[in-house]
């Protein structure tokens, strides 16, 4: 029988197994420790809240007490005794923990108590200074600031840790005295506990004013890593809550609790599996974290939907219906004016505000019984929440929520309905669209245009260099022109697409807009006809702002040659300009993003025929015409959609069939001196001495083309497909090239990257000329590059390209 001895290769397998066993259970095991401290946050921070929510309402009670009290025109009764024994008991056993309340007058004695105990503190007796001899800082806040104030008390009379409120007594805008409420903080924080079933998997501490008020569960370390503090913030005081596992969920989650778990791992196939189910169980719980915090979060929300105070108060439209038959048994003050609006009651008086007891759909909906559609019958009947949009008859929508309430028992005993104006935001939403899709159309216009811009640069150029050589007799001379002529109206549209794409070069300058317009007066007059009567109201002062002037004139130009023809019968277009500030309400107003501030506005009205709602949804997208054929391009709002957009303004527009239509363009003010910029020089004479260029371009035809151009104005060319030959060949010639041209966009490296990277270092002084179908937006021209004017935009002509060159080599030599 042959001794076999097990290959090494197994041992080396088995030993891989259990260390990628051991390593993937402790993996796991972190996961379960970072689920576990994400639990524990969602219910410390829930329960911060739930703190929060019992300390105001204790306090809110407080503001009843005291409106109720100084609810009276006879200032004697402020000092009542027999009137404050019979309103104390009311507020007095409301809340668990409640030990007194107190009248103190405004010197700082106590006057009455109730109840009135054993332990109860004589009368007469000054709580403006402590036993400790410091100063009660409760009652000096409460009486310098005129609003509640707390004061943290160790030692309760009566026994236990609690905190006193103290709520100042106003009169004619005086105070008269003080109610001091006297609370037990354990009993407010048991009676959380004792309704709290899912604190069983929880210890927690509470400590105010570095003393603890109380602890649950087990005894834990306040620093541990599975601790959750929490600062809980009220008044002028605040709690430190502290929230830990139970120790076996934490032990649990303790890859050292597992360790039987490695033995398995000298079976791959079971660990694999074993593996895959774990991962897919640590995926599931932590989905369950998320959606039990989604959870309790909604909770919470409808938690406080519960307390009235907060209800009041509430924007949204809250009813309460406790019957199928939707009388209206309770309703907010947001929901009684909404329905007396409705009614045509007077809204002014809160008191006209009468709608209970009345049919919901009567007043809502003009209605003689419910709708088939209510969501509120619909929650009473399935005892589930139910949703539904409508609008009302003043034409608003609404998003309408009903929310079955339940007794202990389980047993639906009303619904809640919240009702909320959403006719804004679906009037946003849809702009929202509509921006998304503009945009989307901008960049498919933006890209068309590029590669349009490299074919038009050799079929133009082309042109151009034959018409130069034929003699003016030569019959395919005037085909040729009208190949030029046909070339040239591609380049305008090219322009007009980048334009609305919002990618062309601007050379902005600081401009006086009323300026403009008067100087383009005259030829509007002439532009629009003797059948239209035109009015320019320009308005005083400066109208300052920061735009290329040649766009601004075609903004002006395009608006008034569509208001010119929507109106061929004749009528009237008024140009006016207002100084405008947007403050953030009115920013917020418009249903797109609009940044508060100064703007120049200019407002186009006409007398037309007015359009519809659904072409005004249209009529800023590229082609999108309502002229008849060959009348219209159908891009001259979009063109001015373009413009406006890249100098940071916006566009809006109204208009009615039959009334006509109104455009207005905001444009940011500035408040710069105006200042032109400089014309670049026009340099037509020839080179002086003999120039070599380094070209680098991968467009085969473009190329060709410009090789023939530039070799013809007596430049000798070196050729570079791409910037790593380009590299090689400036290596062997720099001192002989006098100027680069190249593409910005090739392949393997950039024209950018080419020269910032990689000539730069070898020749600093080296002049340069970027050329490109993109605009400089698009690919991120340096602005020192186009300030410079080393910027040379496809298409462009033989002529323009020889006159760039010039300015580079003699200018910048200058």
């Amino acid at each position: 029988m042959n001794n076999r001895k097990i290959p090494r290769s197994s041992y080396i397998k088995i030993v891989i197994i259990l260390i990628l066993s051991n390593s993937l259970w402790i993996s796991i095991s972190f996961q379960k420790q970072d689920a576990l401290y994400q639990e524990t946050e969602v219910h410390t921070n829930l329960y911060a809240q739930i703190f929060r929510e019992e300390i105001n309402e204790r306090i809110n009670l407080m503001k009843i007490f005291q409106s109720q009290w100084v609810n009276d025109d006879n200032e004697s009764k402020l000092y009542d005794y027999d009137r404050f024994l019979s309103l104390a008991p009311q507020f007095w056993d409301i809340y668990v923990g409640m030990l007194a309340i107190s009248w103190i007058n405004i010197s700082g004695y106590i006057k009455w108590v109730y109840p009135v105990v054993e332990t109860t503190p004589p009368l007469n007796i000054s709580v403006v200074i402590n036993e400790d001899g410091t100063i009660n800082d409760g009652l000096y806040n409460a009486k310098e600031s005129g609003n509640v104030s707390l004061r943290f008390t160790t030692n309760l009379i009566r026994g236990g840790i609690g905190y006193t409120a103290y709520y100042p007594l106003i009169w004619n805008n005086s105070i008269t005295g003080f109610f001091a409420f006297v609370f037990r903080s354990s009993e407010l924080i048991e009676e959380i506990v004792l309704g709290s079933p899912d604190l069983n998997d929880y210890s927690f501490s509470i400590f105010g004013n570095q003393t603890e008020l109380y602890q649950f569960g087990e005894i834990f370390d306040l620093n541990s890593k599975h601790t959750v503090n929490y600062n809980l913030s009220f008044y002028d005081h605040s709690w430190q809550l502290y929230f830990c596992p139970i120790s076996t969920n934490i032990r649990d989650a303790s890859p050292l609790g597992n360790w039987q778990l490695l033995i398995f791992g000298i079976l791959l196939p079971f660990i694999t599996i074993l593996a895959e189910i774990i991962i897919l169980t640590q995926k599931r719980k932590t989905r369950k974290t998320v959606s039990e915090k989604k959870k309790l979060e909604t909770q919470l929300k409808r938690s406080e939907s519960d307390r009235l105070l907060i209800l009041e108060n509430l924007r949204e439209n809250v009813i309460y219906y406790d019957n199928p038959d939707l009388s209206i048994k309770w309703a907010n003050k947001a929901a009684k004016k909404a329905f007396s609006k409705i009614i045509d009651h007077s809204f002014k008086d809160e008191r006209h505000w009468d709608i209970l007891n009345q049919k919901c759909y009567k007043i809502w909906y003009g209605k003689s019984k419910g709708c088939i559609d209510c969501p509120v019958l619909k929650a009473f009947k399935t005892s589930k929440e139910s949703r539904l949009i409508k609008k009302s008859l003043d034409g608003k929508i609404w998003s309408i929520n009903a929310f079955p309430a339940f007794d202990k028992n389980n047993k639906i005993v009303g619904v809640v309905e919240v009702m909320i104006d959403i006719t804004v935001q679906n009037k946003m939403e849809e702009n929202l669209r509509h921006s998304q899709k503009m945009d989307a159309v901008g960049r498919l216009a933006g890209g068309i245009a590029h590669d349009f811009n490299n074919f038009l640069t050799v079929i133009n150029g082309y042109c151009e260099l034959i018409l130069n050589q034929i003699e003016d007799e030569n019959p395919i001379r005037e085909d040729l022109q009208e190949v030029s002529h046909a070339g040239k109206q591609a380049a305008f549209l090219t322009q007009q697409l980048l334009k609305f794409s919002r990618k062309q070069i601007f050379q902005t300058q600081i401009l006086d807009l009323n300026e403009i317009i008067a100087n383009m007066n005259k030829m509007l007059t002439h532009l629009i006809g003797e059948n239209v009567e035109y009015n320019s109201n320009l308005g005083f002062g400066e109208y300052k702002i920061e735009a290329d002037p040649n766009q601004i004139e075609q903004i002006i130009m395009n608006l008034v040659i569509n208001a010119r023809d929507a109106m061929p019968k004749g009528g009237i277009l008024t140009i006016e300009t207002q100084n405008i500030f947007l403050d953030e309400d009115s920013a917020t107003s418009y249903p797109f993003l609009v940044d508060p501030g100064m703007y120049v506005l200019i407002i186009i009205s006409d007398t037309g025929i007015g359009m519809s709602e659904e072409i005004q949804e249209h009529i800023f997208e590229p082609f999108f015409t309502t002229k008849p054929q060959g009348k219209g391009t159908g891009l001259g709002l979009s063109t001015v959609f373009g413009i406006v957009k890249q100098s940071n303004g916006f566009i809006t527009v109204h208009s009615e069939l039959g009334k006509g239509t109104q455009l207005k363009v905001y444009l940011p003010q500035v408040n710069k001196p105006i200042v032109e910029l400089k014309k670049e020089e026009s340099i037509l004479v020839g080179f002086e001495g003999h120039k070599t260029v380094l070209f680098v371009e991968d467009n085969d035809l473009i190329l060709k083309y410009l090789k023939k151009i530039l070799e013809s104005n007596d430049l000798t060319v070196l050729i570079a497909r791409d910037g790593i030959e380009a590299i090689e060949i400036f290596n062997e010639n720099h001192d002989k090239i006098d100027l680069l041209i190249t593409d910005i966009i090739m392949p393997r490296m950039s024209g950018i990257e080419l020269i910032n990277d990689h000539l730069l270092h070898i020749e600093p002084n080296l002049k340069v000329l970027l050329i490109s179908g993109y605009s400089p937006d698009t690919i991120k021209i340096p602005e020192k590059i186009i300030q410079d004017g080393n910027f040379l935009q496809k298409p462009f002509t033989a002529s323009q390209l020889i006159q760039k060159i010039n300015y580079i080599l003699r200018i910048k030599e200058d």
